[in-house]
């Protein structure tokens, strides 16, 4: 969390985009968004088999955290940002073989996840795991940014042999997306949006802090007790979606 926080000093976040042909709401300016509403800003550490090394130096900790104990990581990592009054749709990832990780760090009071037909008040300490094949879908209606740490992990019901393999596929299908986005200026592809859209937030202003809003209150003793856990959302069978 403190590794987080000294971010809004630094650059390294990016709004968040993804190509045109996912989803059917354009962004004003490059690509296509997820949200609504609101304004959704992400600060990758590992995405698409690419480390963002400036990223992950400025997080030393949070990397070795992640690449230590997280199991049979699947090489996503980044901070999520969501302003007040942020909705992003309802949606489903591109695939099942992996389980998703939320761990809300700041700013989380009015911030809720559903997954299937299951909605949660997120906590913040609090590790919530699900299958983002499952369809799902965030709000954020508290005062501050509310900004999570999300990373995947491989799915338990394969068998290391099978993420091996899976592995080679996935890194061989992320090769040849990357060489095709040189020299390519595209809404399309997802390489091409990562690289142009670094370049769009000047400074962290959009990012809103406790010294910005009304403080929160004091956690509780019950509160306190609940951080830390981990709570699955979903069912995670490998076979689902």
């Amino acid at each position: 969390r403190d590794e987080l926080l000294a971010l809004r000093g630094q650059s390294g976040f990016q709004p968040f985009r993804q190509p045109t042909w996912s989803t059917k709401l354009a962004a004003d300016d490059l690509g296509a968004v997820s949200h609504d509403s609101g304004d959704w800003n992400v600060f990758y550490l590992f995405l698409h088999d690419e480390k963002f090394e400036e990223n992950c130096a400025k997080c030393p900790e949070t990397v070795k955290l992640i690449e230590q104990f997280a199991p049979r990581q699947y090489k996503h990592a980044f901070f999520s940002a969501l302003n007040p009054g942020t909705h992003v749709v309802s949606h489903t990832g591109p695939t099942n073989k992996k389980l998703r990780c939320h761990v809300p760090l700041t700013g989380v009071q009015g911030s809720r996840l559903r997954v299937g037909d299951q909605t949660v008040e997120q906590e913040e300490g609090v590790c919530y795991v699900f299958d983002d094949s499952f369809e799902h879908e965030a709000w954020h209606d508290g005062a501050q940014t509310r900004i999570v740490l999300i990373f995947d992990v491989w799915h338990p019901d394969f068998s290391d042999q099978e993420v091996q393999f899976l592995s080679y596929l996935q890194k061989s299908q992320m090769r040849a997306e990357r060489q095709a986005s040189l020299g390519e200026d595209s809404n399309d592809n997802f390489y091409s949006l990562l690289r142009r859209t670094r370049g769009l937030l000047h400074d962290n202003s959009w990012w809103i802090g406790a010294e910005d809003s009304n403080p929160e209150k004091d956690t509780s003793p019950e509160e306190q007790t609940s951080q830390g856990a981990s709570r699955p959302m979903a069912p995670t069978s490998a076979e689902a979606g």
